[in-house]
């Protein structure tokens, strides 16, 4: 009876000192991890809306908007939307920055699981200027041969983004 006990007693210890140590782990690196991903938005959103100067997260429209767009950013300059949209893979989080003209002011993708071989052109051609100065009047889809499933995710969240902004603006872009 003891040589089957004891096995077991000492697994369960060792199972719980591991649990111990990862979680003062989690508590240490956890503001850390945090501090920088709130970093990294902040940098994201600099890129999509140059001109915006404190963007506020606003949930004032949540209700109203399609369900993929997981924030919407407020500011004097326009507004920010955070969209989360699966192409090949899900996970897909796609920030479009939208002027007080309705104009797209750019685009950043902050976090994928996309295949970086077929995603890496779409994400080329979107992030250096494809849709800025597009409207919900003057949008158009931008595909990418080889990575379809990538790009349609890419301009849904975009279409999304405008047709969000039309919306909030009621109906006006």
């Amino acid at each position: 009876m003891k040589s089957k006990i004891m096995p077991t007693a000492i697994l369960g210890i060792i199972c719980l000192v591991s649990a111990l140590i990862l979680s003062a782990i989690n508590l240490v690196t956890a503001p850390e991890i945090a501090r920088r991903q709130h970093e990294e938005n902040l940098k994201a959103m600099r890129e999509v809306l140059p001109e915006a100067t404190n963007p506020m997260l606003t949930e004032v429209y949540k209700s109203q908007i399609d369900s993929s767009i997981t924030a919407v950013y407020e500011d004097a300059a326009g507004y920010i939307f955070q969209v989360e949209t699966t192409g090949k893979n899900p996970g897909m989080i796609v920030m479009i920055g939208v002027d007080n003209e309705g104009k797209i002011a750019g685009t950043k993708c902050t976090a994928n699981g996309e295949t970086p071989t077929y995603a890496k052109p779409v994400f080329e051609v979107t992030e250096n200027g494809f849709y800025k100065g597009m409207s919900s009047s003057n949008f158009k889809e931008h595909l990418v041969a080889g990575s379809t499933m990538t790009s349609k995710a890419y301009s849904g969240a975009v279409k999304a983004a405008l047709d969000a902004y039309s919306i909030i603006k009621g109906g006006q872009s």
